[in-house]
């Protein structure tokens, strides 16, 4: 993630690196990656190998990631992805907490 010096504005690209070195600005980039990648039909091995184990919580049935915060928020930001009993992603969410 990088901060365009002449208007200040975060720049909101998904990478794997960004998303592993700046978990707590993930909340900048999250709509990237759901747009450049097709989350829904992912299985559990592919999204740990594009997002890694950073910060994130690991269950049978769903992953949460920390998003962090943006200035005007109050609460921590959080990206759940929820799985079927075959590993498949079927619903991804975003939640404060």
């Amino acid at each position: 993630m990088q901060i365009d010096d002449n208007t200040n504005i975060i720049l909101t690209e998904f990478s794997t690196e960004v998303w592993n070195e700046n978990p707590d600005s993930r909340i900048y980039i999250v709509n990237d990656l759901e747009h450049k990648y097709d989350i829904i039909s992912m299985n559990k091995n592919e999204i740990l190998n594009l997002l890694g184990q950073n910060q994130c919580v690991v269950s049978n049935d769903h992953i949460t990631y920390t998003l962090g915060k943006k200035k005007e928020d109050l609460f921590l930001s959080y990206y759940r992805i929820d799985f079927n009993e075959y590993d498949v992603v079927i619903k991804t969410s975003i939640y404060q907490d």
